[in-house]
């Protein structure tokens, strides 16, 4: 008679030593990938923070490489027709009509006043093509770069919010103030009651210049004479409070991409190819 054995003894070492290895390399190619991920952003996040510092609240950055924006003549254009509109509003040409045409020689009011018209827009393409544009540009950048940092200001942007919602704008009186010193200079009678407030305005600040001209004219100078709306409903706001926090925390955020990065590749089956992996994935998402 035959008697079977059953071994109920424990199982032999390899067999229960089997399952971990088999669980820490899973865990380490689950880990691996996911950290890699997480350094692709963090490069991105604390990218953001360099390029904000050095860009977006660097005034003098910002102003010198936005500056030759204007070297464009389509932007020149649309800005010189913007700012001859913005003149034109301060000039009475009906009243000067009046004046010097009486009677049926009102007839000419039309051409005359497209005449008009056209006398402005080629002064001010004369101040825009100018040496002395490349200073009031800078200007205006530069007033217009504070009012964006401003506007990182809660209690600021609250003051500067219109009805219509936030706003974003760039202060061309500077400009305008220099084409009125020009018309000035080239035919006073034009300016009217305008004349007497020009003179020394590119001295002054735009709310200053505004006053003035408020002040000299029976014309009525809108709240928002000179301000050149580039953005609205909140849009550059937002950007500028999210690359506000990465320039904040991009210390922080170089050191968590190090960490991560180097978890990814330490952790990963095949370091080398983890390594051309981030590097592709790193430069693509930079691109």
């Amino acid at each position: 008679m035959t008697t079977t054995r059953t071994d109920t003894g424990p199982p032999p070492p390899e067999a229960a030593t089997s399952t971990g290895p088999h669980a820490v390399g899973t865990a380490r190619r689950v880990a691996s990938p996911i950290l890699g991920v997480l350094a692709v952003a963090l490069l991105l996040l604390s990218s953001v923070g360099v390029w904000a510092s050095r860009t977006v609240f660097n005034t003098d950055v910002f102003v010198n490489r936005l500056g030759p924006v204007v070297e464009d003549p389509d932007v020149q254009e649309a800005l010189g027709a913007y700012v001859a509109g913005e003149v034109v509003s301060l000039l009475d040409v009906e009243g000067l009509l009046t004046e010097y045409l009486p009677g049926p020689s009102v007839v000419l009011a039309t051409p005359l006043t497209a005449a008009v018209d056209g006398f402005v827009t080629d002064q001010v393409e004369g101040v825009i093509a100018s040496d002395r544009f490349a200073e009031l540009w800078r200007t205006v950048l530069t007033r217009s770069h504070e009012a964006l940092l401003g506007a990182l200001d809660a209690d600021l942007w609250a003051a500067t919010t219109t009805r219509d919602g936030d706003q974003v704008t760039i202060d061309l009186v500077p400009v305008i103030a220099a084409v009125l010193e020009s018309l000035l200079g080239v035919s006073p009678e034009v300016l009217g009651t305008v004349a007497g407030a020009v003179g020394t305005l590119g001295d002054l600040s735009s709310n200053e210049v505004v006053q003035r001209i408020a002040a000299a004219s029976d014309i009525t100078v809108p709240d928002d004479f000179g301000q050149l709306t580039v953005t609205d409903d909140g849009l550059l706001r937002t950007v500028l409070s999210v690359t506000a926090a990465a320039e904040r925390a991009v210390i922080a955020l170089i050191v968590g991409f190090v960490a991560a990065t180097a978890g990814a590749v330490l952790l990963a089956p095949n370091r080398r190819r983890m390594v051309f992996v981030l590097l592709g994935v790193g430069a693509v998402a930079l691109t």
